[in-house]
């Protein structure tokens, strides 16, 4: 079998980065082609050829974490890739006009509150000039649309025909989407205590069409290095621009990441509840810069000021380049907010896991100085499930995990959601700390708040 699928299937079943690393391939030989036509026969360098494929990528509306700089559009890399400086080209752009941004992404982490300085070369492969402005685009909070549902999961009888996209595990459920909503969260749990049942959820839009799907993937899980067949008893999906009006969700016994060629997921041991749940997130944007002219076939410094959150954690924002001749790129910005040096307290949202080895994973950071006399975080979480288990770590500058701590712990014979991360004599430098999700959940609440607190360590 290859890639999943069975030795007669005319295809190979590819997804994720498996699929997106040989198309991503070819279109990095197209664009390289491309540059060296009109280029005199020299090779872009990498960082060349990276600017061109996602500075001409096509924004999907989407959080900057989950589609860094957009989706891939061959056609219009291939026509940068001719225009980029030093051209022998005389055809000039034709109909797809860019704007190539270097660096092609800002990743920064700094105390809450600071403000940095980021310039950005921004390339116009147009032969004319043109006028660039810019928003700074972030998502809001997330907001509850309708009702949480409540349904029953069940299966057919046995030997009943099962479909190729699973067998219904519960009514399909119906619910409205506003108009002008920009990104639409879609939960479901079940307190499965054998964290053995494998459930999907199919969204379908407005006209009917599959618009997004949850999957498990239990042959990636492992615990302790021994290959284990449990999943999460939840399953999350993000849409963006989801259409308004009604949308249907079908419950199903499936969602493994299988191709379909090995047929159908055969229904779980769980009978019980299944509760769904639909959010929303509106962005926030705000003015990047005053608008700024780049002559064809030139660059000019785009002069960014970007500002860091008070809340220690990850902060992803985008920034919306906007031409007048209709050229746009999206600049993915990834802002770290440092834990204080003197320490303070911090929090974490987990969402979701899909089973593949470990779920959500958040990161920390804290600048400690040098004469400091240890370091002390304590972490504690609502649900002491031993299905809802965290690991922690705490890592010195040179990459090295220094103490690590699980969460539920065992004492005197009761289950506290508590955990603790300590070291003497820390070494000056950036610390890490990383909160990450096992394997499980419990499947009791749509999202887990991870609390921490690291004493003041002067």
């Amino acid at each position: 079998m290859a890639g999943g699928c069975l030795p007669s299937y005319p295809t190979e079943a590819m997804r994720g980065t498996s699929e997106a690393a040989p198309l991503i391939a070819g279109a990095a030989a197209d664009v390289i082609q491309a540059y060296r036509d009109t280029h005199h026969g020299a090779t872009p360098a990498p960082q060349v050829v990276k600017d061109i494929l996602t500075g001409t990528a096509t924004d999907m509306n989407s959080p900057a974490d989950q589609q860094g700089d957009g989706l891939l559009n061959v056609y219009a890399a291939v026509k940068a890739a001719q225009q980029m400086p030093g051209t022998t080209d005389p055809r000039g752009p034709g109909d797809a006009p860019s704007l190539i941004a270097s660096p092609s992404q800002l990743d920064l982490a700094g105390n809450g509150g600071s403000v940095s300085d980021q310039p950005v070369s921004v390339y116009n492969t147009s032969g004319t000039a043109t006028t660039v402005s810019g928003t700074y685009r972030w998502l809001g909070p997330e907001h509850q649309i309708g009702k949480v549902v409540t349904e029953h999961i069940t299966a057919p009888v046995p030997g009943t025909p099962i479909p190729p996209e699973g067998a219904t595990a519960a009514p399909s459920i119906r619910f409205r989407v506003p108009p002008g909503l920009d990104v639409m969260d879609v939960d479901m749990i079940w307190p499965d205590p054998t964290n053995s049942s494998i459930l999907q959820m199919q969204l379908f839009n407005p006209h009917g069409a599959l618009t997004q799907e949850s999957y498990d993937d239990p042959g990636g899980g492992h615990v302790l290095n021994v290959p284990t067949n449990e999943v999460p008893d939840i399953q999350h999906v993000i849409v963006s621009d989801p259409m308004p009006g009604t949308w249907t969700a079908k419950i199903l016994w499936s969602g493994l990441d299988v191709d379909p060629a090995q047929g159908p997921e055969v229904p779980g041991t769980y009978r019980g509840p299944m509760r769904f749940k639909v959010s929303g997130q509106d962005y926030r944007t705000s003015r990047a810069f005053f608008p700024v002219t780049v002559p064809g076939h030139s660059s000019a410094s785009i002069p960014l000021r970007i500002t860091m959150p008070r809340t220690p954690g990850d902060h992803p924002e985008s920034v919306q380049l906007s031409a007048g001749d209709g050229a746009m790129t999206s600049l993915p910005v990834a802002r770290r907010t440092l834990i204080p040096s003197t320490g303070g307290r911090f929090s974490t949202l987990i969402t979701s896991s899909v089973g593949r080895a470990v779920g959500q994973i958040s990161t920390y950071q804290i600048n400690v100085p040098a004469g400091r006399r240890y370091l002390d975080v304590k972490f504690r979480t609502k649900d002491a499930s031993p299905d809802n288990k965290f690991t922690f770590y705490l890592v010195n500058p040179s990459g090295t995990v220094v103490a690590t701590d699980t969460s539920p712990t065992v004492i005197n014979g009761e289950a506290v959601a508590g955990a603790d991360l300590y070291t003497l004599h820390p070494v000056p430098g950036v610390w890490q700390i990383d909160v990450v999700l096992d394997l499980t959940t419990s499947g009791k609440e749509f999202t887990q708040t991870v609390y921490g607190d690291l004493s003041d360590p002067r």
